[in-house]
């Protein structure tokens, strides 16, 4: 328990701590709190009515933020779970084709067709999921395509005839000459169970992908996030002023405490919507693709 707690570098504590709106809301509630202990808030030690603050209306605001707040991180990590199982899907995929594709399509007439199989699947995956990082960027850098042929798992004369092309008429190109090569792979098998399990297995690639790319597109809408960022912002902003009205010195402490929560939650729900980044809980799309 100690050791999890300590672990403030993994966690969103760093993220909360470098946000100008953090300590924008801690300064409102220092000054705030200074300038009550020092009696600007009080007619007879008793606080103005004025300017107090009826908590009552305050913890039903608390309560409302805290349930719309549970309430999208939860629909955030149900996403964040969903890709990962298509992910992992995807991979596996892989990996039952190439292993189908040695045992049943290597012959002595066609002795590499599997190694051309297994070539072209991994490295259709490896651009599925780099695509996937550098979704919303520029796409697939030299860099990545240098890799892709250094690695081996494309020519230089199939890498000129793909880089110029879209993404998904790329992976449409590769996955027709995968399923071409599987195609002769099994033309001499009488088993037709085989052609339709694999034949099936490279279309559930192809949905897998496309789950994932349909998910990633589906942006959250902006007034949803715009509702949900006020209240937490005004909630927070009622908390700063409202806790400082106290004589216990535990309140910048409390405060900073609610405010890591809340401004946690949202950064953490913004890091799940999308895995495929370089955040602490994104997805080690790195190990995968060397394990490919």
């Amino acid at each position: 328990f100690i050791a999890t707690l300590l672990q403030l570098s993994r966690s969103t504590v760093p993220n909360v701590l470098s946000r100008s709106e953090f300590w924008l809301f801690f300064g409102i509630h220092v000054m705030t709190w200074g300038g009550y202990q020092s009696g600007w808030f009080r007619v007879e030690n008793y606080i103005e009515p004025f300017i107090s603050v009826d908590w009552v209306d305050l913890k039903m605001l608390t309560t409302v933020t805290s349930f719309f707040l549970a309430f999208y991180i939860n629909q955030c990590y149900e996403r964040y779970q969903r890709m990962y199982t298509l992910s992992r899907k995807m991979f596996g995929t892989v990996h039952d084709v190439a292993f189908q594709a040695r045992l049943f399509m290597r012959t002595k007439e066609a002795p590499t067709t599997d190694r051309l199989i297994s070539r072209w699947l991994s490295a259709v995956t490896v651009l599925c999921f780099v695509e996937l990082k550098n979704y919303g960027g520029k796409g697939i850098t030299e860099q990545q395509w240098a890799h892709l042929q250094k690695h081996g798992l494309l020519t230089s004369d199939e890498l000129s005839k793909f880089k110029g092309l879209p993404p998904n008429q790329r992976l449409l190109a590769m996955l027709y000459m995968v399923g071409d090569l599987t195609k002769q792979g099994l033309a001499g098998q009488k088993d037709n169970a085989l052609v339709v399990e694999t034949t099936n297995r490279l279309l559930a690639f192809r949905e897998y992908h496309q789950e994932l790319c349909d998910a990633l597109e589906l942006s959250i809408p902006f007034q949803y996030h715009h509702l949900l960022t006020a209240v937490v912002a005004g909630n927070l902003l009622l908390l700063a002023y409202g806790m400082a009205l106290t004589d216990s010195c535990l309140a910048p402490c409390m405060f900073i405490m609610m405010a890591i929560l809340y401004m946690g939650m949202l950064d953490l729900s913004a890091q799940l919507w999308n895995p495929f980044g370089s955040d602490a809980v994104d997805f080690p799309v790195n190990k995968w693709v060397t394990d490919c």
